[in-house]
């Protein structure tokens, strides 16, 4: 009413927009509001005196109630957008983005809400500036979703992290774009990730079809040396032929023994017989089985070790083996006529060997990668040395499990290169028990009776023409049921016995000759291409005595025949009575196959 009196007294127009206006209804309810847009304006007579008022209302209650829902639900948009954990950003319909949320505005650095033009562009990676425009570009085109990786720095570290950076367009009921919502999402390490997974794949294809090339290399001269075998040759033909078959099934052993070590120190279930050994000790050991590849290249071997016993607690196999792939490495990679030295020292509480080359050398980038699983030097026919490309991933393995580290040196291509590695000392040396001579057993002088089982004819017929031509009786059994029959109707002191089987595996024949009191005496040896931790512990509690992986050591079986199972036991560093036999025997009796009636 103030308004209109004001009016009637000064005759200036009035015009109020979304004015509440409150009609009490006639059912005695709660007043109605509604929201109202006046123009009120004074009329006048022909004096020119006002006579009344002229007064006009537009209800804009639904419009006012629509702006205030989206107000409303802009807030409960950002308010949500804040709360993701993705960077959340939108833009107008003519592309200028006009709100970021608070997880982008801490990635960008800008915590205090400011939107500055052409932020994106500034945290862009600027190799990747053309390809997202051209992607942003397109899509505002045709009105389709933009998807593009892109690059943006992080403010907190000034890191160049990979996104994914997505936007939809948001359109109204006439199908116009009224927005276009975005996210960027942070896959650095998922990319990253998927790249090491990319490179590992094709490695590992690589190393696959190494593999098959390795293998055949020996395959090739044996399948010849069979065909040469077959034409009855002369006798110095014969012998030159045999061991140049058994040169290169030694070569195809050692590919598949570097197989087997990389799977049990990749699981962790290699078990190192540890003792206590000189430093100088081991490496001469090394030093046997690798000065003949170094000579066959013409290569000069330089040793230098130091006088007083380096003392360690250490597996003497395993670090042999160490050195010795280290030196291999070396002259594989080392020209002909080139310079290789060994050297070992202690340096304080460490012993230290040195091998040292003047071949190939390598790159920087390579110091640390020369170790991956895999890994060679040069992946090219012309670059390649041979091999697995795994040996130096098993040395580094081996030297960890000792509690040591080894290192790669090197100046360059073509500037040769070093290997470090470094081992804990022992602390206390004692003096070491002498080991008990192994127990043999008397009654083997006169032979054995054996049984040989396996279902390969050739492996079997092979393995039973050695036991014979040793002095023993031998039979043999091409399976799991032919060989309980045999073992039955004349219990044999030994069986040599395969486990994949047709029909009745061995680990099952071995449980049925365990629970046949006939067959107490006889001692189990499983004779197996299977050889890893869960195939012995199988084997051990079907009740075998021993684990014999193919091809057999022909060391251990003479061993086995002349001394008995203790002394294989011994002789491999398992404590015979850590596996008592499973045929009845007292613990701690003598383990060695006896004769029938013995």
């Amino acid at each position: 009413m103030e308004r209109l009196d004001r009016i009637y007294q000064t005759g200036e127009p009035f015009v109020g927009r979304e004015i509440e206006v409150f009609f009490a209804p006639q059912d005695q309810g709660e007043p109605a509001r509604r929201v109202i847009n006046f123009v009120c304006q004074a009329l006048r007579d022909p004096d020119g005196a006002i006579s009344g008022l002229f007064v006009h209302g537009v209800d804009v209650t639904e419009m006012v109630e629509a702006a205030e829902a989206v107000k409303e639900s802009e807030a409960r948009f950002r308010q949500l957008a804040d709360a993701m954990p993705q960077a959340v950003w939108t833009s107008r319909p003519d592309g200028t983005i006009d709100f970021y949320n608070h997880k982008w505005r801490e990635y960008a650095g800008y915590s205090d809400g400011s939107i500055t033009e052409g932020m994106l562009v500034k945290l862009t990676h600027p190799d990747d500036l053309e390809v997202a425009a051209a992607a942003w570009i397109e899509a505002f085109r045709v009105g389709e979703p933009f998807e593009v990786e892109i690059r943006l720095k992080r403010a907190s570290d000034g890191e160049y992290r990979w996104h994914l950076s997505r936007a939809l367009p948001i359109r109204d009921a006439q199908g116009e774009i009224v927005r276009w919502i975005g996210t960027n999402i942070d896959v650095h390490d998922l990319k990253l990730l998927s790249e090491k997974l990319r490179l590992a794949d094709r490695r590992k294809d690589e190393f696959m079809a190494t593999l098959a090339h390795e293998l055949r290399n020996p395959l090739a001269p044996i399948r010849t040396g069979l065909q040469i075998l077959g034409m009855k040759p002369d006798e110095e033909v014969m012998a030159s032929t045999v061991e140049m078959m058994s040169r290169q099934l030694g070569h195809m052993t050692n590919l598949i023994d570097d197989l087997m070590d990389l799977a049990r120190v990749g699981s962790g279930k290699i078990n190192l017989r540890k003792a206590r050994v000189t430093l100088q000790s081991i490496i001469e050991s090394a030093l046997e089985g690798s000065r003949q590849p170094i000579q066959d290249r013409g290569q000069e071997l330089t040793t230098r070790l130091a006088d007083e016993p380096i003392h360690l607690e250490a597996d003497p196999t395993r670090i042999a083996q160490v050195v010795s792939n280290l030196l291999t490495n070396a002259a594989k990679y080392t020209d002909p006529g080139g310079r290789i030295e060994i050297s070992a020292y202690q340096q304080g509480g460490e012993a230290v060997i040195r091998v040292k080359d003047t071949g190939i050398g390598l790159e920087p980038e390579m110091l640390e990668k020369v170790f991956e699983m895999f890994r060679q030097v040069g992946s090219s026919i012309a670059s390649s040395q041979g091999g697995l490309g795994i040996g130096l991933t098993i040395v580094k393995r081996l030297v960890e499990l000792h509690g040591g580290r080894i290192e790669a040196r090197s100046e360059g291509l073509g500037r040769g290169s070093e290997f470090i590695v470094h081992l804990p000392i022992a602390v206390d040396v004692g003096e070491r028990k002498s080991e008990p001579e192994p127990s043999r057993d008397q009654s083997a002088e006169s032979g054995l009776h054996v049984l040989v089982v396996d279902d390969n004819r050739d492996s079997a017929d092979t393995l039973a023409k050695v036991v014979s031509m040793a002095g023993h009786q031998v039979r043999v059994a091409y399976d799991g049921e032919e060989a309980l029959a045999a073992a039955e109707s004349d219990p044999p002191n030994l069986m040599l016995l395969d486990i994949g089987l047709p029909g009745l595996n061995g680990y099952e024949v071995a449980e049925r000759i365990r629970r046949n009191p006939a067959l107490r005496a006889t001692n189990l040896v499983a004779v197996t291409g299977w050889g890893q931790a869960e195939d012995r512990r199988r084997s051990r509690e079907a009740g075998f005595d021993l684990h014999f992986v193919k091809p057999v050591d022909l060391d251990l079986l003479q061993t086995l025949l002349e001394s008995g199972v203790d002394a294989v036991k011994r002789k491999i560093g398992e404590s015979p009575a850590e596996n008592s036999l499973s045929n009845g025997s007292e613990p701690g009796a003598a383990a060695v196959p006896r004769q029938q009636g013995s």
